[in-house]
């Protein structure tokens, strides 16, 4: 498919106020100063395919600016385009206009925006469809690489693996098949791959080599672990064995000594129990007595206490009582001023509402009744028509306007109303409140009254008793002085002396043990280091073998990327492509860079210069073209920077700054000039 550009044709659209561009699908060059707008002639035909700029931006600014770089309104911005599709006309058109409001009740209109109109073929499509009809005739992404020569090689635009893959899918790719018969090195690798593909073999193999690493690192600090734990010198542990032994024996011996000590402890341990449980007794009955011979007493001081707190929550009662008394009163004042508000509310809502009840409909002057096209006063059955849709209008707004009014005059009798029953609740929870005080307050005097008799009652003298006439309290007394004289004879405690001598003999126990123990550690140890020495050659021995398979894999890829590289470079005359980077440690890593020839010599692509890149861009674009089977037209920014541009299978059209010399060139030269090759 052939894609040309006929005619381009801007309106305010950023910097052109109104141009048009005629190339009837010829190559051409665009001719003119810097600022008049060549770049805005490729912008402008993005934005009209892909709503985007030439740098790849799909928000930049489409209409005009003032000088403070502010929008310039009420101007419709449009770019029009006419191609020739396989010699076929189509029309593309996109028009942007502002949308400009004036609200109800404001004389200022409002920007609210921007809507954007689609034409295909001068058919008013929506933005899905026009989008979709674009996308038919060529994508986004093809267009770009076939039209703009620094695309491709846009790191950001178009990342390396996009370029990549592009090649790739334009030169086709090797199956591993192809690539293993291609050298007779590669002949077992089959048996390697084992139904696998190489990238997934690899990474299979790598992960196992460095698994296997990790288990070997970890052998060697597991045997120096290991070492340490065997003696430097031969131990004799029989020594040990017989002196532990005695040690036992002598724990035994003091264990049975510390277990008759302990049981004369308990015994007179028992006595201080039995002690402290008599005196216990002996304090309630006294208790007991004291209660009796002040019965009355007690029972007036438990009596003082309930009517003190019956006295404390009832002035707490009465206190909360009257603040709510007070908190009501406060809520009917507002609730007062609330009710007047709505009153005088609804007083301004009924008289409006008899103003509208007055409206009647004026007729027009008859002088009115013109045509609005040609001036011309209106046939008679049109000012009839005109009048009764001027009167139905009238009566619409009245109804509208009385029944707004109407609402907002029972939303205020209701207000109203919840207003009133709100205050006769208020005044019903005063009157409440008010006799419960009262009731509280008579309840409050009788308490006092009553802990002022309990108070006298108190001060009288407290009586007297004589607890040894008790024959309960004497004859505990009694039991009490003979415990006392029991214990206060001397006792002998040798427990902990006892304990002393097992804590010695205990720690010699575990210092014999300890050496002991060490005995089976270290053969253990030396039964452990030969297992590991056993692991670390099969492991070394499994890496092996699998670092045999991996550089098979290895010498499959440098093959592939051989035959790879071959394959694309021969659809590219100017340029060539690194796809495999060498890596320090012998592999191979994807990569996709551009060389371009420079003196003889291929440099990369962001080292050459300005015209070696563009050169380098318009090859690319040669082969995209030829395996597309896809043209449209090049756009090539600044061509005056490139003496030689190379020749390409499609319709070019050069953006150049010329070079001024004389003041009738920089006048020339200050709009945009085109020349047309035959």
């Amino acid at each position: 498919m052939d894609i040309r550009l006929n005619r381009l044709e801007l309106k305010n659209f950023k910097g052109v106020k109104d141009y048009r561009l005629e190339i009837e699908g010829k190559n051409a060059t665009v001719k003119g100063n810097n600022g008049v707008g060549k770049t805005t002639l490729y912008d402008a035909f993005l934005w009209l395919l892909f709503d985007k700029d030439s740098a790849n931006n799909a928000k930049f600014s489409v209409k005009p600016q003032d000088e403070n770089g502010n929008e310039i309104h009420f101007l419709e911005t449009s770019v029009e385009a006419e191609l020739f599709v396989d010699g076929k006309p189509l029309k593309l058109k996109k028009v942007l206009t502002e949308n400009w409001v004036k609200p109800r009740g404001k004389e200022e209109q409002e920007y609210k925006g921007n809507e954007t109109t689609y034409f295909f073929d001068e058919v008013p499509v929506k933005k899905s469809e026009y989008q979709r009809k674009i996308a038919e005739l060529i994508d986004e992404e093809t267009f770009k690489l076939i039209t703009n020569p620094l695309y491709f090689n846009d790191d950001k635009a178009f990342p390396w693996d996009k370029r990549r893959r592009k090649l790739f899918e334009m030169c086709g790719t090797l199956t591993d098949e192809e690539i293993i018969a291609s050298t007779p090195k590669l002949a077992d690798l089959p048996g390697i791959l084992d139904g696998k593909s190489v990238e997934d073999r690899t990474v299979i193999i790598k992960s196992s080599i460095k698994k296997l690493n990790e288990q070997i690192e970890q052998i060697g600090p597991k045997i120096n672990e290991n070492l340490r734990l065997i003696p430097e010198k031969p131990v004799d542990y029989s020594e040990t064995e017989q002196e532990l032994a005695g040690l036992k024996a002598e724990l035994a011996e003091i264990e049975k000594q510390m277990s008759d000590a302990t049981s004369i402890v308990s015994r007179y341990q028992e006595k201080q129990r039995q002690l402290y449980v008599l005196k216990g007794k002996q304090q309630q009955i006294k208790a007991r007595l004291d209660e009796e011979a002040n019965s009355g007493r007690m029972e007036l001081l438990r009596e003082k206490q309930k009517v003190a707190d019956d006295k404390y929550m009832l002035e707490g009662r009465i206190k909360t009582l009257k603040q709510s008394i007070e908190y009501a009163k406060s809520q009917i004042a507002l609730k007062e001023q609330e009710r007047q508000q709505l009153l005088a509310q609804y007083k301004e809502l009924n008289a409006e509402k008899q103003d509208i009840m007055a409206w009647g409909f004026a007729e027009p002057d008859e002088n009115n009744f013109n045509c609005p096209t040609c001036g011309q006063p209106l046939p008679d059955e049109t000012k009839e028509q005109k009048l009764a849709e001027l009167r139905t209008r009238f009566e619409q707004n009245k109804e509208r306007e009385l029944q707004r009014v109407i609402t907002a005059l029972q939303h205020n009798i209701n207000q109203g109303q919840a207003c009133k029953a709100t205050i006769q609740a208020l005044q019903g929870n005063i009157t409440e409140n008010e006799a419960i005080t009262d009731e509280c307050e008579i309840k409050l005097q009788e308490l006092s009254a009553r802990l002022e008799e309990i108070e006298t009652m108190l001060s009288q003298p407290v009586a007297t008793v004589n607890y040894i006439e008790n024959p309960e309290y004497a004859e505990i007394g009694k039991q009490i002085s003979e415990l006392e004289a029991e214990l206060s004879k001397p006792i002998e405690d040798t427990t902990a002396e006892l304990r002393e001598k097992k804590i010695a003999i205990q720690d010699k126990i575990d210092r014999c043990n300890y050496i002991l123990n060490n005995k089976k550690v270290a053969e253990n140890a030396k039964a452990r280091i030969e297992e590991l020495k056993k692991e670390e050659k099969e492991l070394s021995a499994q890496k092996s073998k699998l670092e045999g398979q991996l550089f098979k894999l290895e010498e499959f890829i440098r093959t592939k990327a051989e035959l790879l590289s071959e394959a694309v470079n021969r659809r590219f005359k100017h340029v060539r492509f690194k796809l495999f980077e060498e890596q320090i440690n012998g592999g191979l890593k994807e990569t996709c860079e551009t060389l371009v020839n420079t003196n003889g010599s291929w440099v990369p692509y962001s080292d050459g210069n300005t015209a070696g890149k563009m050169n380098a861009g318009l090859d690319i674009i040669d082969a995209l073209i030829e395996y597309s089977n896809v043209s449209a037209p090049l756009f090539i920014d600044n061509a005056e920077a490139v003496t030689d541009i190379l020749p390409v299978n499609a319709q070019m059209i050069k953006l150049v700054k010329p070079e001024i010399r004389t003041e009738e060139e920089r006048e020339k030269y200050s709009k945009l000039v085109v020349e047309l090759e035959e």
